[in-house]
């Protein structure tokens, strides 16, 4: 069993976390909660978690992907999820949405097919398309 061990972040690296967050294709709330971790893949990531108006929203930044094949850059993806009611007269099915910066909010299960479609050697021109716009790069001048 592998132990995570969590400290907590020090002035400066908040600063710079809410300095990155406002580079972010949405606005990042300040309550957020972030989560820094390193990647075996060799990359950096940061989490920033927050709710409103019934989502559940993840705001994730990574640096440059190594063995990437589209999104090279540093960059962000956002993704909001709404639960689901499985019976009753108020029954609905989750919801689970990616922003894109032409489309906006489209469903999450629409990115996933077109990575598949990616890894696999089956991509279409619309699914790196798709990939590039729920990767946006960060707006520096924010």
């Amino acid at each position: 069993m592998v132990k995570k061990t969590q400290r907590k972040a020090s002035t400066a690296e908040r600063a710079i976390y809410r300095r990155l967050a406002k580079t972010a294709p949405v606005k990042i709330p300040e309550a957020a909660t972030v989560r820094a971790s390193h990647k075996q893949a060799g990359y950096e990531q940061l989490v920033y978690s927050w709710q409103g108006q019934g989502w559940r929203y993840q705001a994730r930044w990574h640096s440059r992907l190594p063995n990437a094949k589209l999104v090279t850059k540093p960059s962000w993806r956002i993704d909001r999820v709404k639960a689901g009611h499985g019976f009753g007269p108020g029954a609905r099915p989750r919801l689970s949405q990616s922003w894109s910066t032409r489309r906006g909010w489209v469903p999450s299960s629409a990115l996933h097919r077109s990575a598949w479609r990616l890894g696999h050697g089956r991509q279409k021109p619309s699914d790196a398309r798709l990939i590039k716009e729920t990767h946006s790069i960060p707006d520096q001048k924010k």
